[in-house]
């Protein structure tokens, strides 16, 4: 019995330390602490019915572990049936108290209602009134708002054209300078080649004389070399069989002219002979001593020898000379550069005209370009309006934002005064 009420207090402590459930919920708990006790109660009868026809069930170990469990649970069937019916008593006491406070309640809520409906008028009109307001502060505010979008619309377009014609003139000047520096281009490249013609004529110019001047010294070189032969040298007149000789300087006159050999006389001696030039035989003369020439007129080893050598070397680089400036000036078609060269001044006096008219062209761009700019920064007047009616925009959305705030809290007046005290539900709920 002593386990029984620790349970049971346990039992009832838990219950009322759990919030308070519904009537529903407390009917439905009892009927089933109800039901749980009889079907607990049904056993324990059984149980006692079984030991009391078989004795010897009393001593059996499990059966009295049964019997003590089937006790427990009839014990909390029990104990749930008294708290069920204890919560469901409780519940039906506050319920009353609730009922009375509502009845008290209602009684000076009716008081309360017909002054709140006073209040509630005033508050009504003000608010209409502060409505008008808001209404014609925004009709203000959208008067403001057209007029700016139609000033800062204007002087866009305005602005806009402005930046239309500077962007046009800007890129036109820029395609004339380019076409000025194509032109430039073009004109210095005419003048290069005019200056390379002038070069490759003044150069075949220049080989034409080189190639007159050696010619006039070769004429001179040949003229001397012929009146060196006429006024010193004789012609040889040996006209046999050159075998067994030879050819030799033996008057001395720098060019082999004489022809030496050796003849028996008709004692049957044998005797070097020459032949002189110019006429005669000459047996005077002796072999030793004397340089025999390759060919017939060659220049002998001597001084006058070595004149003639050295003259005719002259003439042969003089010759060598001619020939090679005569090709290089072959080389150069004269004509041809002539013609091209008339043809280029040309094309450079017409790049020069197109140059300057593009320079001009340029100059006038650059000019309306500036003027445009110029008419722009003469719209300004009208950004300044722009910026008069964005301050006029700023001040009213500040008294927007006040009368915003009078609004709120005019808002929140009417809200206290139609509801001063909490409303008579949340009253019935709290209590």
């Amino acid at each position: 019995m002593g386990q029984f009420l620790v349970v049971l207090a346990l039992l009832l402590a838990i219950g009322l330390a759990q919030p308070q459930p519904s009537r529903k919920e407390l009917l439905t708990s009892l009927a089933k602490a109800q039901s749980k006790a009889a079907l607990a109660q049904v056993e324990w009868k059984k149980r006692l019915a079984d030991v009391s026809h078989d004795p010897s069930k009393a001593n059996s170990k499990s059966y009295q572990q049964k019997l003590e469990e089937t006790g427990k649970r009839l014990a909390e069937a029990e104990v749930e049936m008294e708290v069920a019916q204890r919560a469901e008593h409780v519940t039906e006491r506050v319920r009353d108290d609730i009922r009375e406070e509502v009845s008290k309640v209602e009684g000076s809520a009716d008081l309360k209602a017909a002054a709140l409906r006073g209040q509630k008028r005033v508050v009504d009109e003000r608010n209409d009134a502060v409505e008008m307001k808001v209404r014609q502060l925004r009709k203000q505010s959208d008067d403001l708002d057209r007029m700016r979008k139609e000033a800062k619309m204007n002087t866009q377009l305005s602005v806009r054209s402005a930046l239309v014609g500077i962007g046009n003139g800007v890129r036109h000047t820029k395609s004339l300078e380019r076409k000025l520096a194509t032109a430039t281009d073009d004109l210095q490249q005419f003048t290069k080649r005019g200056r390379q013609i002038d070069g490759q004529l003044l150069e075949a110019k220049r080989l034409r004389e080189a190639v007159d001047k050696a010619t006039e010294k070769l004429k001179g070189l040949r003229e001397e070399k012929k009146q060196k032969k006429k006024t010193i040298v004789r012609s040889p007149v040996y006209a046999g069989s050159e075998d067994g000789g030879g050819w030799y300087d033996i008057l001395a006159q720098g060019l082999c002219n004489d022809f030496c050999r050796t003849v028996a006389l008709p004692s049957g001696e044998r005797k070097w002979r020459c032949s002189l030039a110019g006429g005669g035989e000459s047996d005077e003369h002796e072999e030793q001593g004397q340089k025999q020439c390759a060919h017939k007129g060659g220049f002998s080893d001597s001084p006058a020898g070595h004149e003639f050598g050295s003259l005719q070397q002259k003439i042969e680089l003089t010759q060598e000379t001619i020939s090679k400036l005569s090709g290089l000036a072959a080389t150069i078609d004269v004509g041809h550069l002539e013609g091209e060269l008339v043809i280029n001044k040309g094309e450079v006096a017409a790049a020069e005209a197109h140059e300057q008219l593009l320079e001009e062209s340029v100059d006038a761009s650059k000019k309306a370009t500036q003027a445009e700019k110029r008419a722009m920064h003469e719209r300004a007047p009208g950004d300044n309006r722009v910026a008069m009616l964005q301050k006029q925009l700023d001040e009213l959305k500040a008294r927007k934002k006040w009368q915003g705030k009078q609004i709120e809290a005019l808002a929140e007046a009417a809200r206290l005064a139609k509801f001063a005290d909490p409303p008579l539900e949340e009253v019935v709920y709290t209590n």
